[in-house]
């Protein structure tokens, strides 16, 4: 680094004086810019920025410690606002150590990584034998300790902050009552237990679940501050990103009511609410791909319950998707085989796929033997998470099933009444998720030309001739079932 003045050239001490006097003398969102000239000032991290900057004015007695908890959108910034606040805090008191927290070690070091990088723009100075990336220091001192939330904190004393940034993972993590125990567990062993009179605590993170640590700390008596997405005058966030009131929209309409109050929004909702809304109507075109899906009701070489195969297209033009048919069968497992191959013939090169686990995935096993070949795939959460994207796109009016199927009724029925909660009745809802979930990755199997003819043929040599409704008679059933829309 070097310059010029008046005087002649500035030595690099002189250099890093004159930028850590800068950084001293700005606040956090000043400072921003004045570290990354690449970056603007983040004027819609302000609530964050004023919090941590509480914090350090009670690192020096100037106010009680700081127990705070801030929720806000994915990728709106607000990590590395962190990061950059954490050099700031450094250059300001390089004698202070800071703790950063996230949910794994490999995390955790790479954004203190990124922190020392920035400490050191800011004329920070680093003691050279200070060469891990989880603990590191300052001539002065002071220093930064990563860790995984799961590894603790220990091995450093007097903490001035301890950040948790980002405890979860994914919303898998943070749906299961298991994990979130275990999170609360950590938190509480090797977080709470290593303040000191001046140490502040502040927990960021995007909101997955009423019950996540933000959730629980709140009802103890926590700080919450909340950035939204949308605020409530109707605002959008961050719209010198691009991030305007049309993208925020589009951005909901792509994602789940659930997903959009929890995680743009900060207002995690119980789940006690219907995924699927309304329903439209409409048959495929000939220029789409097609996935199947399947729910198998029973294990290895026995009958149960229904078993289920739905049939997806997806038309790329218009982004949208068409339930092509739904075969619902309670057959013993070698007569639906049967049953299943007839069916998924009319499809020619159409993946079978299905979400299976543990002993289930023996039934697989099993209907291979019968000659049916079945993608299996490992389930990512519980139902009520993987039709997410599904009842997303549903209540965007871009899924439509055919008017005049017999099984149309049943079917939407069925999702339109799906909570997550206890559901007896869910298998098509399975089946339709699994072909959902592929059918805009399949390169080929492409929709048959009369494929909804070819459909009500096969359903009539298969039923011994029964005519599918017409549509007129289709509108009349569906009609008084007014709840659908």
């Amino acid at each position: 680094m070097s310059a010029r003045t008046e005087l002649g050239p500035l030595t690099v001490d002189q250099a890093h004086a004159i930028i850590r006097a800068s950084i001293r003398r700005a606040s956090i969102l000043d400072a921003i810019p004045t570290i990354s000239p690449h970056f603007q000032r983040p004027q819609h991290m302000r609530p964050l920025a004023r919090l941590l900057r509480r914090c350090h004015d009670a690192s020096i007695g100037k106010g009680p410690p700081v127990f705070a908890c801030l929720s806000a959108p994915p990728q709106v910034g607000k990590t590395e606002t962190i990061q950059h606040a954490l050099a700031w805090w450094l250059a300001r008191s390089p004698g202070d150590f800071l703790g950063y927290v996230s949910y794994g070690s490999d995390l955790a070091e790479t954004k203190s990584r990124r922190v020392r990088d920035l400490a050191n723009e800011c004329g920070v100075e680093l003691r050279t034998d200070s060469r891990a990336v989880d603990l590191w220091q300052t001539t002065a001192g002071g220093g930064l300790l990563a860790r995984g939330l799961g590894a603790g904190i220990t091995g450093q004393s007097a903490l001035k902050l301890i950040v948790v940034d980002d405890p979860y993972k994914n919303r898998i993590e943070a749906e299961s009552r298991r994990f979130r125990d275990r999170i609360r567990d950590d938190f509480r062993a090797v977080i709470w237990t290593r303040r000191h009179p001046t140490t502040s605590i502040v927990v960021c993170h995007t909101r997955f679940h009423e019950d996540d640590l933000t959730g629980s700390l709140v009802r103890e008596g926590w700080e919450h501050h909340v950035i939204r997405a949308i605020d409530d005058e109707g605002r959008p966030l961050w719209p010198e990103s691009g991030r305007d009131l049309a993208f925020w929209e589009a951005t909901r309409k792509g994602a789940s009511e659930y997903n959009w109050w929890s995680l743009y929004q900060g207002e995690p909702r119980p789940r006690e609410g219907r995924l699927f809304s309304g329903v439209q109507y409409g048959d495929a075109p000939s220029d789409c791909t097609v996935a199947l899906g399947l729910d198998l009701a029973y294990s290895a070489k026995t009958s149960a319950d229904y078993s289920v195969a739905v049939a997806v297209a997806h038309h790329a033009p218009s982004g949208r998707y068409f339930v092509l048919d739904v075969l619902r069968e309670q057959l013993p497992a070698p007569e639906f085989a049967q049953r299943l191959k007839a069916w998924r013939s009319r499809w020619p090169g159409a993946p079978l796929h299905a979400y299976l686990a543990g002993t289930e995935r023996g039934t697989a096993d099993f209907l291979r033997t019968l000659g049916i070949l079945i993608k299996v795939d490992a389930p990512k959460g519980d139902k009520f998470m993987r039709a997410q994207s599904a009842s997303a796109t549903w209540n965007d009016g871009r899924v439509l099933v055919p008017a005049s199927a017999p099984w149309v009724e049943h079917f939407v029925g069925e999702l339109l009444d799906f909570s997550g909660v206890a559901d007896a009745h869910d298998d098509q809802l399975d089946a339709f998720v699994s072909a959902f979930d592929h059918a805009a990755r399949v390169q080929l199997a492409a929709v048959p030309s009369g494929a909804l003819a070819t459909s009500r043929a096969w359903e009539r040599e298969q039923r011994g001739g029964a005519l599918g409704l017409a549509p007129s008679a289709a509108q009349t059933v569906l009609a008084p079932r007014r709840r659908y829309q």
